[in-house]
């Protein structure tokens, strides 16, 4: 049947009160590729009025509406008269008849129910609708499931659809979760623990206030007064076309790109923000959904990841940066703990001397012209930067992640700047002449963070690093001093000799000192 037509006015877009940057994202979507719009969402999300708002809006645009439903839905919705509809009944050739006569007008938008399609009349049938969207025309649809953003895609592929033919018939995917809105009169901020506050504000380094209903005569005390609903947008151009095919095909979800997604999380923290939800609705209503949920614990891992790579891309290579994010102990070793380490200082000698009459500004243009080469070979050797101590440069080896190899690694780095510093003398003959003292000790170290949110840096503590300071103080220009400890567990590799037995402040007993001879190395 066809041409049942009966006035109705269905809400414009910007009459549901949602965030502009939904309208426009739909917009946008409307003005691109004909295809498929999908609005998803449990019963009772209300999807069914966000997708005849997203028809309306193709309407006003200019595009001719045909809509396919049930016979039964004839009495119950009411729709502009220029609006076409079809009706089917209960049977697979009438379903069949209604889109015959709905496809049969050119260019025009077709609402349809790809749920109902498919239970009513299999596969097929959803594919002739997917091959329409694909030959240029609008297809609008609601789709029941909890699914959100692109993974309804895998709802799709449950229909039997191919990653290249979801990717191809879709233009956009809008998801919708209802949730309880806060009473206006009666809300009020609350001062939030951390793990609260970073529910809304993900990059929180402190405490932060949220809303919380409290209730009152208007609302009889509930503190929340009607629903509202946080809503997931995605445009679906090239870029995202391969972002999907490559998620069903291997399970990998790319970076889907700002300008064409606004995420279930970033729509609700809006409103979290605003005071539109409060923190326990957040909680409740969005976390409780289990592929949310899932979707927040990957995204504090992502957050987790980069803060560990902000604190120590300072300090490490980017391959142990790399390493880091994925280390079991990573907390522990945020916290503090207990290890061997091999410690190593580096001082420019003379640049006290050498930096008087010299402007600042030359200075240290000097000083990070000689650490950036320092920097450089420390990190060819898999080493830490602790501190840079005025002309003096502090780093660890085995720390962060351990090395079974560190006083070799240590010894090596040592024999390489002060190399890189004589070649770099030769090179500079009009120049005064650098001179580097160095000295490397290896013991038991308390490493860790130190600092707060806003600032914080790993460090290693104790004897090991304090024995490690007075061996540089002792090191001659061009000289590899090192301790005991460091001295056995290279003494079959490296050429070394003893220099004597020193006591030192804060020691209880004298230490034995040794000295690489660095031109003796062997491989």
């Amino acid at each position: 049947m066809e041409n049942s037509k009966r006035p109705c006015c269905p809400l414009k877009l910007s009459s549901l009160g949602i965030d502009t940057s939904i309208t426009e994202m739909i917009g946008k979507i409307l003005q691109g590729r004909p295809g498929v719009i999908a609005v998803t969402g449990q019963p009772g999300s209300g999807k069914t009025t966000m997708l005849f708002s997203i028809v309306r809006e193709a309407a006003d645009m200019g595009i001719p509406i045909s809509l396919v439903l049930e016979e039964e839905f004839a009495g119950i919705m009411d729709f502009p008269q220029e609006w076409t509809v079809h009706l089917a009944g209960n049977t697979a050739d009438s379903w069949i008849k209604a889109f015959d006569s709905a496809f049969g007008t050119p260019h025009s938008g077709v609402v349809v129910e790809m749920d109902s399609i498919a239970a009513r009349c299999g596969f097929e049938s959803v594919n002739r609708v997917l091959e329409e969207a694909k030959n240029g025309r609008w297809i609008f649809s609601t789709l029941e499931t909890p699914l959100v953003g692109i993974d309804i895609t895998y709802y799709l592929h449950g229909l039997g659809l191919s990653a290249k033919e979801i990717a191809d018939c879709l233009s956009g995917i809008v998801s919708m979760i209802l949730a309880p809105k806060l009473c206006m009169e009666c809300r009020e901020q609350v001062v939030a623990d951390i793990d609260d506050t970073r529910l809304i504000y993900p990059n929180a380094e402190d405490e932060g206030l949220v809303w919380k209903a409290v209730g009152c005569e208007e609302c009889g005390q509930s503190g929340i007064r009607g629903k509202y609903p946080p809503v997931a947008v995605v445009q679906v151009d090239d870029q995202v076309k391969r972002i999907i095919e490559a998620y069903l095909r291997d399970g990998v979800v790319g970076q889907l790109p700002e300008d064409r997604h606004i995420s279930m999380f970033a729509s609700a923290r809006k409103m979290a923000r605003e005071g539109i939800i409060d923190i326990k609705t957040y909680k409740s209503v969005v976390l409780q959904n289990p592929l949310l949920r899932g979707h927040h614990l990957l995204e504090q891992e992502h957050l987790r990841a980069n803060r560990i790579k902000n604190m120590f891309s300072r300090f490490v290579t980017q391959q142990v940066v790399e390493s880091l994010t994925s280390y079991d102990d990573i907390e522990q070793i945020i916290k503090g703990d207990s290890r061997k380490v091999t410690c190593l200082f580096c001082d420019i000698r003379g640049f006290t001397l050498h930096a008087e009459g010299t402007a600042p500004v030359e200075l240290f243009r000097l000083l990070n012209t000689h650490y950036g080469k320092i920097i450089n070979i420390v990190f060819e050797h898999a080493g830490t930067i602790d501190k840079f101590i005025g002309d003096s440069v502090m780093v660890v080896f085995g720390a962060p992640l351990p090395q079974e190899d560190q006083e070799l690694r240590a010894i090596r780095c040592a024999i390489d700047i002060q190399r890189k510093v004589a070649v770099e003398n030769v090179k500079n003959k009009d120049s005064s002449p650098i001179r580097v003292g160095i000295s490397i000790n290896t013991g038991e170290v308390a490493a860790g963070c130190l600092g707060n949110d806003l600032r914080m840096d790993y460090t290693v503590l104790g004897d090991t690093v304090n024995t490690a300071s007075h061996l540089e103080k002792m090191a001659e220009p061009g000289q590899i001093l090192m301790g005991p400890e460091t001295a056995s567990a290279i003494a079959d590799i490296v050429n070394i000799r003893e220099i004597g037995t020193f006591k030192f402040k804060g020691k209880k007993y004298p230490l034995k000192v040794f000295e690489v001879l660095y031109d003796g190395v062997r491989s």
